[in-house]
């Protein structure tokens, strides 16, 4: 018998756990995320219930959004880009010897 059966045993300490196509870090996130647009949805007066329940769908669904993998950029959460574009790196890079880039790109071989 195996312990590993029917129990959730992760193999590492830094390992993600994953209930059903979320990470709990993402779940964590949502619930976050959803107490948040609660609160901010009582700023609608009482008598606008329609608009206050679109409020609630648009924001969980933008959650949701964060949280997916996006499509262009494979690896990458949307919030981690939408961070990214907020604060970019000041880093840039130049070549030392731009007769060898254009060499290589002639060529058609790229070397890194």
């Amino acid at each position: 018998m195996d312990l590993q059966d029917g129990f959730g045993v992760t193999p590492d300490i830094r390992t993600r756990m994953k209930i059903a196509m979320f990470y709990v870090r993402d779940l964590m996130f949502l619930i976050i995320w959803a107490g948040v647009i609660f609160m901010i949805s009582d700023i609608f007066p009482p008598d606008m219930q329609l608009e206050t329940v679109c409020f609630w769908v648009v924001g969980i669904g933008y959650g949701v959004w964060l949280v997916c993998p996006s499509l262009g950029n494979h690896g990458k959460r949307n919030w981690e880009l939408l961070i990214y574009d907020f604060f970019p790196k000041k880093t840039r890079f130049k070549s030392l010897d731009y007769g060898v880039f254009v060499k290589q790109k002639i060529e058609g071989v790229w070397k890194r």
